[in-house]
């Protein structure tokens, strides 16, 4: 658990250092819910996205191949109060299936907090796609 706190804050000093912003992927299905979201994110394979709305810390991960595997996500954080590493994990199988997580499951600080989401499916576990933005809303 500490090594994979320290990956997450060693790739989160990345990039706020470097300023790397990831363009969003879309997905093959329609969003979940048919609302508007800030960030959508997708798997290099298509085959896992992650849909995030800022206000609530609301984030759905939704399996979007049908391949029999399941969606993988982790969103992690550098909470600012103690400089500790925080994240949570989201698995979802069976295409078309979404899982949700909110602000009562975890709670990201507002006010600019970056937040990298690590999307992966079947075919790229071994290597997640990454994204990060700032929590400002």
């Amino acid at each position: 658990m500490q090594r994979k706190l320290m990956g997450i804050g060693a790739g989160l000093a990345a990039a706020v250092g470097a300023f790397v912003f990831a363009t969003p992927a879309s997905a093959s299905l329609a969003p979940p819910g048919g609302g508007t979201w800030d960030h959508v994110f997708a798997s290099s394979d298509k085959s896992a996205t992650v849909y995030v709305e800022e206000h609530g810390d609301v984030f759905t991960l939704c399996d979007s191949l049908a391949d029999g595997y399941a969606a993988h996500a982790e969103i992690g954080w550098i909470d600012p109060d103690n400089l500790s590493g925080k994240y949570f994990d989201m698995v979802v199988g069976n295409y078309g299936s979404c899982v949700t997580s909110t602000a009562s499951d975890h709670d990201i600080p507002e006010g600019g907090t970056l937040v990298q989401v690590s999307v992966w499916g079947p075919g790229n576990q071994a290597t997640s796609t990454k994204y990060t933005y700032n929590n400002d809303h």
